[in-house]
């Protein structure tokens, strides 16, 4: 059945668009018409296309025409690595991570879509997701929501060792992802607000229930959460008040400390590095013991007394 050439237009554009070349022959076979029909289609499709300056160029390789640019699919090597992340994130359960991958695929060129499929599917048959076994996607949606509209949260939050979820009002102020959880950044509103009020972290699997309620807090621009700056300074999503730490490093490799602790920076010394950051104080010491002896905290004195007094502690346990 032949069909008119606003329906071919259409459908050519929309095939173009997630990445597919169109041949004369293989168009012209697929709506009933010749060849020439077509050829004059994609002469109007370009005089279109044209008014947005986008190109449809012809490949002579393969006898195709094809969008340039302006593609609302992915490349393959796009999907695989977003798909890579997902995997090695362990954030979602398996059957969310594969409605995830479906959509992720579904817009992938179609050259490249069995490929993917391919290596995800591999991938997704020895996936093991963090023990939660929650589907989490609603609950951060709704809750980036309210922190973006600046309105309080009544929630019900149960930590591991608890055995009754505890009541709480909060003022998100931000959702983060780190080491397999999502973390919901907020104030207590049940705190007296002061200037050096400190944002807790909540993990979003531990939140039994919430709602979002009607009322709204103010947060002026000049103090606003900032959820870059945060992840910045914090380290294994323990906050604490921020300091300013310098240390002095051994290891072979000052990237991986760069990486590690966004915000620092170092002189090279003859045979070590001496680096200074901004941090929270609560986290930084769990990443400093990591270290072993390639680390030795050189200020604030407070914080190098609290490593000096963790590692007796620690040496007494092998005594």
């Amino acid at each position: 059945m032949e069909t008119s050439q606003n329906q071919r237009l259409l459908s050519m554009y929309s095939r173009l668009l997630d990445g597919e070349r169109l041949k004369k022959s293989h168009e012209a076979e697929r709506y009933g018409v010749s060849p020439k029909t077509i050829q004059r289609d994609i002469t109007d499709l370009r005089e279109i296309l044209a008014f947005d300056n986008i190109e449809l160029p012809y490949d002579k390789r393969d006898n195709s025409y094809y969008l340039s640019h302006y593609k609302r699919a992915f490349k393959g090597e796009f999907s695989y690595s977003l798909a890579k992340i997902l995997f090695d994130s362990r954030a979602f359960r398996k059957d969310e991570l594969q409605h995830i991958l479906n959509v992720l695929i579904d817009t992938t060129i179609v050259t490249d879509r069995k490929k993917v499929r391919a290596l995800a599917s591999n991938e997704l048959e020895h996936y093991t997701p963090v023990r939660h076994n929650k589907w989490l996607m609603n609950t951060v949606w709704e809750l980036a929501n309210a922190s973006h509209h600046s309105q309080y949260v009544e929630m019900y939050y149960l930590k591991e060792h608890d055995k009754t979820a505890s009541r709480r009002i909060i003022k998100p102020l931000g959702i983060i992802f780190s080491e397999y959880y999502f973390y919901i950044i907020a104030y207590d509103a049940q705190q007296e607000e002061t200037d050096k009020q400190i944002p807790i972290t909540f993990r979003v699997d531990r939140i039994t229930d919430f709602t979002v309620l009607d009322s709204n807090f103010s947060q002026p621009y000049a103090s606003r959460f900032e959820e870059g700056k945060f992840r910045k300074r914090v380290q294994f999503m323990h906050s604490g008040e921020l300091i300013h730490l310098k240390f002095k490093f051994s290891g072979a490799s000052p990237q991986a400390v760069l990486d590690r602790l966004p915000t620092a920076t170092y002189v090279q010394k003859e045979d070590y590095f001496i680096f200074s950051a901004e941090v929270f104080s609560r986290g930084i010491q769990m990443w400093l013991l990591s270290q072993g002896h390639h680390i030795e905290v050189l200020e604030p004195a407070s914080l190098r007394a609290e490593m000096q007094q963790t590692i007796t502690n620690m040496l007494a346990r092998y005594s």
